[in-house]
């Protein structure tokens, strides 16, 4: 994978993350949730924080690109983190929770597979 895939691939996580923690940081805000068909996470809090830190994770993936030695790094970090993450919300999708609606699958098998798709790509941008 060349310098610039890598770039993209650190870049489009970056967005991704941002994407994901800022509908976290709207945890306390139960009509979104519904609307999406997921359940609200409760207590809210914990859902707050876990995007406040996707927004400095976010900030990491984007200036990787840009140092050399960080980008292998972060790219290792963020195969691991995304791989645990897919296998996480695909063993919560396989224990089909009642609560989620079908709005919610699909949202859901799509981070799923994003994430899974993420973590091979960044897998592969470490190894460089």
């Amino acid at each position: 994978m060349r310098a610039r895939q890598a770039r993209r691939v650190l870049r489009v996580d970056a967005l991704l993350d941002i994407g994901l923690g800022a509908f976290l940081l709207l945890a306390a805000w139960d009509g979104l949730y519904r609307t999406v068909g997921l359940p609200a996470p409760e207590p809210a809090i914990f859902a707050e924080l876990g995007g406040v830190l996707l927004f400095g994770f976010a900030y990491l993936l984007w200036v990787a690109p840009d140092y050399a030695v960080l980008a292998r790094r972060v790219a290792e970090a963020a195969a691991l983190s995304n791989g645990l993450a897919a296998a996480l919300i695909a063993l919560w999708l396989a224990s089909r929770p009642s609560e989620v609606q079908i709005l919610g699958w699909v949202v859901m098998g799509g981070l799923t597979a994003a994430f899974a798709v993420l973590a091979w790509l960044e897998a592969r941008i470490a190894t460089l």
